[in-house]
């Protein structure tokens, strides 16, 4: 009769240990669903912005995963063709996802989107022929994202850091120069967009 109750005990246990290595790898798949989602950002000095560059799932957006400590302030300068715009930021401790995105317009042309915490800025440029140009040569523009390579920290004071660059290369902006000649176009060749993040 002990044997059996042992036996059961056994049984039981080993049942009860498959269950919750189960429930332990759907919780680590579940994690790793979220990380992939909204980046995974490990804060190891709570005095510093941390921003990880995250994967948005969209060929025509961009993404970041952003700590922001208390008492730091700074800035987001967005520069093009036509000119520039600045929001400011502050007010942590938090964490959030920054985007800036490319988009058709309803009127066809490109649009710019970028939103940092409490700021956004969103300007449109070219003509319908341009979005498409640039639809049709996604693959060669050249792109120059913070935190792609890993976690970066910045403090105040430092040098200003390019949060996202996209531009065409010069064999491609050559082709368009000819193809389009639209001041509007023309005026964001090579440069598409750049965004500089500046803590003060």
């Amino acid at each position: 009769m002990l044997d059996i109750l042992l036996i059961l005990a056994t049984v039981i246990g080993a049942i009860t240990l498959a269950r919750s290595s189960l429930t332990l790898q759907s919780l680590k798949k579940e994690q790793a669903r979220i990380d992939q989602a909204v980046g995974h950002l490990e804060i190891t000095d709570k005095t510093k912005i941390h921003i990880v560059a995250i994967d948005s799932g969209d060929p025509w957006q961009w993404a970041w995963r952003v700590y922001l400590p208390s008492f730091v302030t700074g800035s987001v300068i967005t520069q093009n063709g036509t000119g520039s715009s600045s929001h400011g930021f502050g007010s942590g401790p938090q964490e959030f996802v920054a985007r800036c995105s490319l988009t058709q317009t309803q009127s066809g042309t490109v649009g710019l989107y970028l939103r940092f915490i409490n700021g956004s800025t969103y300007s449109s440029m070219g003509t319908p022929e341009f979005y498409q140009f640039l639809k049709t040569h996604r693959q060669k523009l050249q792109i120059e994202q913070l935190g792609s390579d890993g976690v970066v920290q910045l403090v105040p004071g430092a040098k200003s850091q390019t949060l996202l660059r996209l531009r065409l290369p010069d064999d491609l902006a050559a082709v368009a120069l000819k193809q389009f000649s639209q001041a509007d176009v023309r005026a964001h060749l090579p440069l598409i967009i750049e965004a500089q993040i500046q803590v003060h």
